[in-house]
């Protein structure tokens, strides 16, 4: 399979575990994921994917999947200071409702393998072979900081200011004309409604599903029209799913 590559979008996944289990079908899944059937599963709309002639093109930053590990670290920080998101726990994010002839399409799911308290504790848990395909300070589509002073608490209050990490590539997507300082919330964000710091989060490689094409939409219910900001079990996620012709 040919996987679209342009400057100005995020990149799919070209080897390992991320691109084995790219575009995987609706009944593939559902067995996959017979035994996490009471697993939590948070989903939300990403207004980061485009679909364009028939592809999907992530041109955000989170989540970011190079490396050959999946970092969500720079999207939802209010569902990622929620106390219940912990390794353990499954992420999924949907396309906008007209990123298929169906509604919203699913870009992703992956279950959590770790969390880290800050981009601090973050960068020194990830190997450095995936820092460098992370960082924020050499591609324009990643979401790892890289730290400039060392602490003996990751959760140290100075792991959240953002003079102590390297800045952005001129041009990233969170330090653009519009809003240059966006990244600063990459670095230290607290919940308006939790009033908990946010955590960085990485998934399972193995337990990771990427879709680079509509592939499977969102139906719900009468009641429930997108998958904005929704916490369900997985056996009732895998029944809102739909496949697409």
């Amino acid at each position: 399979m040919e996987l679209p590559t342009f400057s100005n979008y995020q990149p799919f996944p070209e080897s390992g575990p991320l691109r084995e289990n790219l575009d995987v079908s609706l009944a593939n899944l559902r067995d996959r994921l017979s035994d996490h059937a009471e697993d939590t599963v948070y989903a939300y709309v990403m207004t980061s994917v485009e679909t364009t002639n028939g592809r999907f093109l992530q041109r955000g930053c989170g989540p970011n999947f190079q490396g050959g590990e999946i970092t969500i670290c720079s999207c939802m920080a209010q569902m990622r200071t929620l106390e219940g998101v912990q390794p353990g726990v499954w992420f999924s994010g949907f396309t906008g409702v007209h990123g298929t002839i169906k509604g919203n399409g699913l870009f992703y799911l992956t279950r959590i393998r770790e969390t880290a308290v800050s981009q601090y504790d973050l960068w020194n848990r990830l190997p450095s072979e995936v820092r460098k395909a992370k960082a924020a300070h050499l591609q324009l589509h990643c979401d790892v900081f890289e730290p400039t002073v060392c602490f003996e608490d990751p959760g140290d209050l100075g792991t959240y200011d953002v003079g102590n990490y390297k800045g952005p590539v001129n041009g990233h997507v969170h330090a653009r004309e519009r809003n240059r300082n966006r990244w600063h919330l990459d670095i230290d964000y607290q919940g308006e409604q939790t009033g908990r710091r946010q955590a960085f989060l990485v998934g399972d490689s193995a337990m990771t599903f990427i879709w680079t094409r509509p592939l499977i939409s969102f139906r719900g219910e009468r009641r429930e029209r997108h998958p904005r900001s929704k916490r369900r079990v997985m056996h009732e996620f895998l029944q809102s799913l739909d496949t697409l012709p």
